[in-house]
């Protein structure tokens, strides 16, 4: 999976609306790769309302970039309840 699919999939999992801390810390909880959890960090301290908020900034940051590293599965790291 490329890297900016790996970060739309984990901001797809959250609720929303969410601010950049939360995006931070769930993404530390899931035990996100280095890149995902670095590409997070680097969002502006805003509230994001929803996904399509995000991912301009997202993109922005990653074009040209490869992003990699789950710790673990996705869909377990967020219970399914998101």
């Amino acid at each position: 999976m490329r890297g900016i699919e790996i970060v739309t999939e984990f901001l797809g999992k959250v609720s929303y609306p969410i601010d950049k801390n939360k995006l931070v810390e769930a993404a530390h909880n899931f035990r996100m790769g280095d890149d995902v959890i670095q590409t997070v960090e680097a969002l502006p301290n805003k509230v994001f309302a929803s996904l399509e908020d995000v991912i301009p900034y997202v993109q922005k940051q990653n074009a040209g970039k490869a992003v990699g590293g789950i710790g673990k599965n996705i869909g377990d790291a967020l219970g399914g309840s998101h």
